[in-house]
């Protein structure tokens, strides 16, 4: 990791706080705030494409809301299944570090989510809120999923591997993933225990974690889970802001290209054009669709008002 941003993360833990190795490969920050502790799991490999003080959403929420906050992050992108950050966690464990805290929330999302599952173990009694969480990618159980060949050789078999087993720990944990990617919806499946709530977020596609903050639904969703208010029902009021979000309604329009289905397509496009007018792409797409011409197309957006939340 470049100087400055071990050194801005220094600055971030302060006295109170503390930064330090979880192993040759993860390092673990922590920042002391209230009684209630969000613990995060990121993938730092490459912070040069993030500007000092570009903090993911996750972090300025736990700050916004007062929360202590302990990060392991991630510098060699090997989803956390190095053996030296296992004893990190438990002598964390051991210490009863997570048992000072009112209430506990173990958050990822994709490698994260794994490692959020499968660490919840070391906590007893917390709770966990998952994006797209596989459950193994250990050949002979998870063959089919081919996204990650490179880790087809890590240790998905000893301690903290499979996600579903380590979850029996925890007292409440809540998986989202998208149906439409197979794979996700195939690993969602196996997270099938009575306490695990599994809910929907169609169109989120393989990066669900931006966005729902794209969607400014990331800060609500941490709170509730936080909270313990998370229900099926409060999720899908959240989720309804996605159709005021671009990035979702180009998502859709291009699943709608690839099924032949020009009239859904254009309504998609013409939407994410009313929210955000200047994509000259889009504007293309829409015209060869629909026939329009470029003052046809303002009109029509000008009638067309985004869905309230």
């Amino acid at each position: 990791m470049p100087a400055p941003w071990l050194q801005h993360l220094r600055d971030l833990a302060g006295e109170d706080g503390f930064l330090e190795p979880a192993g040759p490969d993860n390092l673990a920050l922590y920042l002391a705030g209230g009684a209630d502790l969000l613990v995060c799991f990121a993938d730092l490999t490459s912070p040069c494409q993030r500007s000092i003080g570009d903090h993911p959403m996750a972090w300025r929420t736990a700050w916004q809301s007062g929360w202590s906050l302990l990060v392991l992050i991630s510098e060699t992108n090997g989803w956390f299944r190095e053996a030296s950050l296992w004893e990190w966690l438990d002598a964390r464990a051991d210490e009863a570090f997570f048992e000072n805290y009112d209430r506990v929330l173990f958050y990822g999302s994709g490698p994260g989510a794994h490692a959020a599952c499968a660490f919840s173990a070391a906590a007893p009694g917390i709770s966990v809120l998952a994006l797209s969480p596989v459950a193994t990618l250990d050949p002979e159980l998870a063959g089919w999923d081919n996204r990650w060949p490179e880790m087809r050789r890590s240790d998905f078999r000893s301690r903290y591997g499979y996600g579903p087993d380590m979850l029996c720990a925890a007292a409440a944990a809540t998986v989202i993933f998208d149906p439409e990617v197979p794979e996700d919806a195939m690993h969602s499946a196996l997270y099938h225990k009575s306490f695990v709530q599994r809910l929907k977020m169609p169109g989120a596609g393989r990066s669900p974690e931006r966005l729902l903050a794209d969607c400014a639904i990331l800060e609500p969703l941490l709170q509730a889970a936080m909270s313990g208010c998370l229900t099926p029902a409060y999720f899908a009021r959240l989720w309804r802001q996605r159709r005021n979000s671009s990035a979702w309604l180009q998502s859709r329009a291009a699943r709608a290209a690839g099924s032949e289905q020009p009239c859904r397509e254009a309504l998609m496009l013409a939407q994410a054009l009313a929210l955000d007018p200047d994509q000259p792409r889009l504007q293309r797409r829409y015209a060869l669709l629909t026939g329009r011409s470029g003052e046809e197309m303002a009109e029509a957006r000008s009638r067309w008002k985004a869905p309230q939340s």
